[in-house]
C-alpha cells in the first residue's frame, strides 16, 4: 500500500491533500520572480547612466522602494488567491 505524500501547503491540508498546484499558479510564481529579477538588475543599470551619480543613485533607492511597495500590496490583495 502506498503512502499519501505529505502537504506541500496549507490549502493541501484543508483540502485533505487534493493537489493544487495548477498552471495558472507556475506561472504566476515565474512571473513573481522574473520581475523581482528585472527590477533587481535593469533598475540600477538604467539609473547608472544618469550622468550626476547622486542623482542616479537617489533615483535607483526611490524607483526600488516604490517597486517594493507595489510588490507588497500585490502581494497583500492580488496574490491572496494563490
Amino acid at each position: 500500500m502506498r503512502s499519501r505524500p505529505a502537504a506541500d501547503t496549507v490549502g493541501d491540508l484543508v483540502d485533505g491533500g487534493a493537489q493544487r498546484n495548477t498552471d495558472a499558479e507556475h506561472l504566476v510564481r515565474k512571473l513573481i520572480l522574473l520581475s523581482i529579477l528585472l527590477v533587481s538588475v535593469c533598475w540600477p543599470i538604467v539609473a547608472a547612466r544618469d550622468p550626476v551619480a547622486i542623482r542616479g543613485l537617489r533615483r535607483t533607492i526611490i524607483g526600488v522602494a516604490t517597486w517594493i511597495a507595489l510588490y507588497v500590496v500585490l502581494l497583500m490583495f492580488v496574490l491572496r488567491h494563490y
